[in-house]
């Protein structure tokens, strides 16, 4: 199948994110709520702008694929607005620029690959933030919670739909997977930079929520 020859392709990209300082910090148990809000204002800056772009990259309803119940921008806005990031806090946060070329459905497939495949390890987040923060979906925590106890069904029925729409373009799908993740990658390093050295932007994170 189709996902498995990205999953093979793109390998290194996935492990190397997988290993970033970022995402090992939101599974470290001292994890607090500061760095939290931050990460999810670096998570923010990539996924609003590269949402844009995949709600053009086809004609989603004419193909019977529901891609805006896959959108994770809400939930991370969702998230922000618990710590206090919101309106003009909320815009201002840095957007990611070097973003991935999606002129067609096969590179939208090959991005949607990639944002949905990190649903799998947004579970261990998930679990991890409810223990070293107390945060649950609905209190912070709704973007790595995403679909809840339906994140595998999810999975598997976009599988289906990758294979059904993208059979035949499978180089133009890992080629749009690979700069997905090489942006996200890009992305994550220079935004734990910026944390690490004081520039993260959310000086006005509320912690009482």
């Amino acid at each position: 199948m189709l996902v498995t020859i990205l999953r093979e392709e793109t390998r290194a990209y996935h492990e190397r994110i997988e290993r970033s300082p970022l995402l090992r910090e939101l599974l470290n148990p001292t994890l607090n709520a500061r760095f939290y809000a931050a990460a999810l204002g670096i998570h923010y800056g990539i996924y609003a702008p590269l949402e844009a772009r995949l709600l053009f990259a086809a004609d989603w309803v004419a193909l019977g694929f529901d891609l805006n119940i896959r959108l994770k921008t809400p939930l991370l806005e969702a998230d922000l607005a618990h710590f206090g990031l919101e309106g003009e806090l909320l815009r201002a946060l840095p957007s990611c620029t070097h973003l991935p070329r999606l002129p067609d459905l096969f590179a939208a497939l090959g991005c949607l690959y990639v944002l949905e495949g990190m649903t799998l390890c947004s579970q261990l987040v998930a679990r991890q933030l409810a223990l070293s923060l107390q945060l649950e979906a609905e209190q912070g925590a709704a973007f790595f919670n995403s679909y809840g106890t339906q994140v595998r069904p999810m999975w598997q029925q976009f599988a289906e739909t990758l294979q059904t729409l993208g059979h035949e373009q499978p180089d133009a799908i890992i080629a749009a997977a690979s700069a997905t993740y090489a942006s996200i990658e890009t992305w994550f390093s220079e935004g734990y930079r910026a944390m690490t050295g004081a520039r993260t932007g959310v000086s006005h994170v509320n912690l009482s929520g």
